[in-house]
This record gives C-alpha cells, structure tokens and sequence, in this order.
C-alpha cells in the first residue's frame, strides 16, 4: 500500500483516486472469480456427462457408431470467457457438432429404432442441472476469495 500526502481541499480528489484504483481492483478480482468458477463448471460436466458403451449402446439401444466418436462428447465441453472492465462473463458450452446432444441428453428424448419411434422415452441425465447449482454456489466463495487476494 503506498502512501499518499493530501491537504484539506484535495482530500476528496485523493480520496477518489484511492477508491477508483480498489473498484478497479474488485473488477479483475470478480472477473477471475468468474473465470474459476466457469473453469470448475467446465472440468465437472466433464467428468460427469454420460458415454456411450463401447459397443455403442447408451440407454438401452445400440446403434452403429464410430469408435473414435465414442467420449467425445466429453471433449467436446468447453467454456469462453468475456471480460469487459467492470462486466464479465462465463459462458459454458459444447463445441460442434456434439452440441445438438446436449438438449437430448439433459431433457431425455423419444426412443427410436431402425429409424422409427418406438414406446417411451430415455431418461434425462441432470449432469448439467447439478452443475450449474454447483456453479451458482460456488460463484460467491471464489469472487470472496479472489478480492480478499487483493494487496
């Protein structure tokens, strides 16, 4: 912490100028808070988000998949991260083309065979519904954490 000399009639500009250099501060702190908690979102979905079998069944049905597909849905969930100054923001995603699992998956779809519905429907898996409260806790601790970082 440095110290500064003010007099009387500048004490509200000294006094400014301290309070502008912690905002900023607070600023980064909460952007890197942010970024932690969409950073652990991201590396728990992973862990979490459902295979497929290696002979390619999931939820009961089997249908002809490539090998090299199997898991990469997994390594298809990402995040991006936006800092504008006093706004940031983290965004939780899956890359294409395994993206368009992610509503099938999350809220379980009609069950098909040999291209045509049959009876029922898959189970949703709420791997991302647990997540995000994970997330939604976990945002406050490490904001608090980060500016309680601050010197």
């Amino acid at each position: 912490m440095d110290s500064r000399v003010c007099t009387v009639e500048g004490l509200d500009a000294c006094i400014e100028e301290i309070l502008g250099e912690y905002v900023g501060d607070c600023a980064k702190a909460v952007a890197a808070g942010v970024r932690d908690t969409t950073r652990q979102m991201k590396e728990e979905t992973q862990q979490s988000a459902p295979t497929a079998a290696a002979d390619g069944s999931y939820g009961g049905y089997r249908w002809p998949v490539d090998a090299a597909h199997l898991g990469r849905f997994r390594k298809s969930i990402s995040f991006r991260f936006v800092d504008r100054g006093m706004t940031s923001t983290g965004t939780w995603y899956v890359k294409p083309p395994d993206h368009r699992l992610t509503h099938l998956i999350v809220h379980g779809h009609k069950k098909f065979a040999f291209g045509r519905p049959v009876a029922g429907r898959t189970e949703g898996n709420s791997f991302l519904h647990e997540a995000v409260e994970h997330a939604e806790a976990a945002l406050p601790r490490n904001v608090i954490k980060r500016i309680g970082e601050i010197r």
